[in-house]
């Protein structure tokens, strides 16, 4: 996971559009006065980063016919 970044409120206030597309890369910490007062963050990240971990388990070439008598092999 990257790392957390920290925003003033009045500039997300300005560009709330932007941060909303970070938060799919990174936590941003929303801050007043210097101190952390809410935090956006992604619930699907940590999906996303499975996925893309087990993309290249999966070999590239699909044989529709080998990949249909493994599973009727299975019931």
């Amino acid at each position: 996971m990257s790392e957390t970044i920290q925003i003033p409120a009045s500039q997300v206030r300005k560009d709330f559009a932007h941060y909303l597309r970070l938060v799919d890369e990174t936590d941003v910490e929303i801050t007043r006065n210097g101190k952390v007062v809410a935090m956006l963050t992604s619930p699907h990240r940590e999906r996303l980063a499975i996925v893309a971990e087990l993309a290249g388990c999966v070999d590239a070439v699909v044989d529709e016919k080998t990949d249909r008598a493994e599973r009727l092999a299975r019931k």
